[in-house]
């Protein structure tokens, strides 16, 4: 059976065609609908992350010009900050991925 998936005799597919894991996309890997979705909302928790990170830098670099040395540690503040409010957006979205959508069902109590 050239081209086709194999099946048993109960109906399920043991085998998927080559086509139904790749797909043209924008990032090369093919990948697919939820996976895509959970890595790009991580996304702004590493955006803050690297952009505190990049001022604590900056700020560094301009205490060392200017010999002001409350530049440097505003900046070590700020990057500490940037973590904290990171991990926070990070462990959100976990949350919000990982949740229970469906409710949750209780069968009755026995009536005594």
């Amino acid at each position: 059976m050239a081209g086709e998936s194999d099946s048993d005799k109960s109906g399920f597919t043991t085998a998927a065609p080559v086509h139904a894991y790749r797909s043209p996309s924008t990032w090369g890997w093919g990948m697919r609908g939820k996976s895509k979705g959970v890595v790009l909302a991580y996304v702004p928790a590493a955006a803050v992350a690297l952009a505190g990170f990049a001022l604590a830098e900056l700020l560094r670099w301009l205490a060392k010009a200017t010999a002001l040395h409350w530049l440097a540690t505003l900046g070590v503040w700020l990057s500490l900050l940037a973590i904290i409010v990171a991990t926070a957006c990070a462990f959100w979205v976990s949350w919000r991925l990982l949740r229970l959508r469906t409710p949750l069902v209780v069968p009755p109590a026995d009536e005594a």
